[in-house]
């Protein structure tokens, strides 16, 4: 019965963390990769500077050539 009762005290705080761990406010993986990928198409189909750069990371350094 000792034993039972520290196996419960140690193991279900470890489980309820992982229950808990899950935050239902943070947007998933796909949510974030259609706004890019649709921050970055309609800002190249409308030229909206200020859209296309969302698609980017702040630190991307974006070059054009024209000759």
């Amino acid at each position: 019965m000792k034993t039972y009762l520290l196996f419960l005290l140690f193991v279900v705080p470890v489980l309820g963390e992982r229950v808990f761990a899950q935050n239902p406010n943070v947007p998933s993986d796909l949510m974030q990769i259609s706004e890019t990928l649709m921050d970055y198409i309609e800002g190249t189909a409308t030229g909206d500077r200020l859209r296309l750069r969302r698609a980017f990371h702040p630190d991307f350094k974006l070059y054009t050539v024209t000759e």
